[in-house]
């Protein structure tokens, strides 16, 4: 089982919009398997096409909340 959520990283200001970093959490153990920078769906279908094919069979459950770009990536 795995559950993925973003959080503001670095706020906004003048010069630079606010940027996000984002966690993905292996429940099982439990522990953060990896953080990386973005919010949107292409960002986490990169992260994923990078796993190991064998990791990604053994997900039977995937978490998140309402965030639309991540339940798009995780369908």
């Amino acid at each position: 089982m795995i559950v993925v959520d973003e959080t503001g990283f670095l706020k906004a200001d003048q010069r630079a919009s606010t940027r996000f970093v984002s966690a993905v959490v292996d429940i099982a153990r439990p522990r953060v398997r990896d953080l990386f920078e973005g919010r949107h769906a292409p960002q986490l279908d990169q992260w994923l096409a990078d796993q190991p094919a064998t990791w990604k069979a053994g997900i039977e459950v995937t978490v998140c909340d309402l965030h639309e770009p991540f339940r798009r990536a995780l369908r």
